[in-house]
């Protein structure tokens, strides 16, 4: 009897929730989407933070002093282009744990007066020349615990230098070591320590004082440095000068190749100066489609990104997305659906397509969508168990963003990363430059997960040479044959559902309101493990409401960091740049 009146009671209960959400009228059912979102004080900020407008160009990145060395190189006659690589030099220097030197990137460009418009350029860190599939396994055919992650055996081959080198070069306009001069005065003089970056020092510490560079440059006394604390980085603006002066030379065959090499094998690392040497970055074609009435732009494989933005936004197509935006839970699970599909797709599918034959057209084929979209319910969650990769089909960090748009109709997007925070934990001496730990994207053995719980199989295993698949997703939306949106996130796994839902946002929930965009929703879920991630601000009802249709809700443990920059909506001309609230940032607009 007992156990019959909880069933009751709970029946009652969940019949009560979709009774109440399906009451809501759509308009308060879109405040409660939105506007706890729009708590500035929940991210330590006031109302008039984190954007900027102008009339002639915009910059949003992951740092304060990068957006304003983006904005000056704009003002001195540069492009987009010239903006986007004197942002990213400056990035190394002011987010020493998302990116640098000793890492790599990508970037998509959309640039009125070249032809093709549309570019992708990959500088990827690629598996060294010693590397093997088995590398990080025991005799037992086990993982080594972190062995793919802290240390010189986790490093891969850095592409960040020669990458930005030869953007520039083939699409630049200002002088190579013009662009270099924010990022060397801002290493040399120091700058403040904010809290952000002192909150994962001290998360990292344990890894970071076990090596000695680390520790001279992050620690006074034994502790770690805090917020407020000056960082000067001398090694690196010397390495930052070399740099300008000899261009892309000094990272293959210069004093900074050597140094690294001499630390690598000192160290039983397998990074060579021959690998250096020998890097090339790739220009790939971007993933190109349409939406609806928008074109899309962005990263192909290696990258997951640009492959899984299409495919669930086509996915979407089917859906009465004006209708569901407005509703909070109901529009939540139609994403989680979604994003589980794709998540799965991704761990089988996406690798190097220089080392695994990828039709990764097949994904977005119209009849393979419409097989995904008559699969997804709206009213019950399905498990992450019941869906594997292409199920459906005939025949799967740290790292920080920028993004540059003007009003002439050019933009640029790139992703930098070391991978996770302070990549490796180990410096070259004399260099400054913390290194990757990027071959922990690589598949350790098929189905073993990463630091981001990501699982892959073979197309992703280790290969001398390889790019190891990714999640970042730099992308330019484009309307009439402009581009209106440029965005992009930092974030690991969570960087493709971010980009992702900023983009439905923008067009659809918040309808041109970029600030919200950026500020508003946002969930993960990413197949396996199966949770369903809420940030804290969703409502108790929301949150009941999606358990109670099969959903494995819990509180998001951190959420990706976006970048974006827009057309404003009101046919103004205007151009905006946004930066995550999450996070440390800057937007500047002229």
């Amino acid at each position: 009897m007992k156990m019959k009146i909880i069933l009751v009671l709970g029946l009652i209960s969940v019949l009560g929730c979709q009774t109440f959400l399906q009451s809501k009228s759509g308009e308060e059912q879109k405040a409660e989407y939105s506007e706890s979102h729009l708590d500035f004080k929940r991210w330590g900020r006031d109302s008039n933070c984190c954007s900027a407008v102008g009339v002639k160009a915009a910059v949003a990145s992951g740092g304060t002093n990068s957006s304003k060395a983006g904005l000056e190189i704009l003002k001195a006659g540069g492009n987009v282009v010239d903006a986007a690589v004197a942002t990213a030099f400056v990035l190394a220097v002011e987010r020493p744990h998302s990116a640098g030197l000793g890492g790599g990137g990508f970037m998509t460009l959309y640039i009125k007066d070249k032809n093709p418009q549309a570019q992708f350029i990959d500088f990827r860190e690629t598996a060294p020349e010693k590397a093997h599939r088995d590398m990080y396994l025991d005799k037992n055919g086990n993982v080594i615990a972190d062995l793919s992650v802290i240390g010189p055996l986790s490093v891969a081959t850095p592409g960040f230098v020669l990458g930005l080198f030869e953007i520039h070069k083939k699409w630049g306009r200002l002088p190579w070591n013009r662009l270099l001069i924010p990022s060397i005065d801002l290493a040399a003089r120091g700058f403040k320590i904010y809290p952000s970056l002192a909150k994962h020092i001290l998360e990292k510490q344990n890894c970071l004082v076990r090596d000695i560079q680390a520790q001279k440059l992050l620690f006074r006394d034994g502790k770690p440095f805090q917020a407020g604390d000056l960082l000067v980085q001398k090694d690196l603006a010397n390495t930052l000068r070399r740099i300008a002066k000899n261009g892309a030379k000094e990272f293959q065959t210069g004093k900074t190749a050597q140094a690294i090499a001499s630390y690598m094998k000192a160290n039983s690392g397998i990074l060579s100066q021959r690998d250096l040497k020998n890097y090339q970055i790739k220009y790939r074609n971007p993933i190109l489609g349409n939406f609806k009435q928008w074109g899309l732009i962005s990263a192909p494989p290696p990258s997951a990104g640009g492959v899984l933005i299409l495919q669930m936004l086509k996915v979407l197509e089917g859906f009465p997305l004006q209708e569901l935006s407005q509703k909070t839970a109901q529009y939540s699970h139609l994403l989680s659906e979604v994003l589980k599909r794709a998540y799965a797709d991704r761990s089988q599918f996406v690798g190097d397509p220089d080392f695994v034959s990828l039709d990764y057209s097949k994904l977005t084929d119209p009849t393979y969508i419409e097989a995904l979209r008559s699969h997804v319910s709206l009213d019950k969650a399905t498990p992450s168990t019941e869906i594997r990769g292409g199920q459906w089909m005939e025949d799967k960090t740290h790292t920080t963003h920028l993004s540059v748009l003007d009003t002439q109709g050019n933009a640029v997007s790139s992703t930098l990363t070391i991978n996770d925070i302070f990549g490796a934990c180990v410096i070259a001496p004399g260099t400054g430059i913390f290194l990757n730990d990027e071959m922990d994207d690589f598949s350790a053995k098929p189905g073993a997960s990463n630091i981001y719980g990501l699982t892959g199989d073979k197309a992703n295993e280790i290969h001398p040479g390889k790019r190891p698949a990714s999640s970042m997703s730099p992308t330019i939306i484009t309307q009439n044959g402009q581009p209106i949106l440029v965005v992009g996130a930092a974030g690991g796994s969570r960087i493709t559902t971010s980009v992702f839902q900023v983009i439905l946002n923008d067009l659809f929930v918040f309808q041109g309101d970029l600030k919200k965009s950026v500020f508003g929703p946002r969930i993960h879920q990413q197949w396996m493990p199966e949770f369903l991630d809420l940030e804290d601000s969703y409502s108790e009802v929301t949150k009941q409401y999606l358990s109670s249709i099969g959903e494995k809700v819990r509180q998001a443990p951190w959420s990706a960091v976006t970048q974006a920059a827009h057309l404003e909506a009101d046919g103004s001309g205007r151009v905006r740049a946004v930066f995550d609230p999450r996070d440390e940032g800057g937007a500047e607009a002229y």
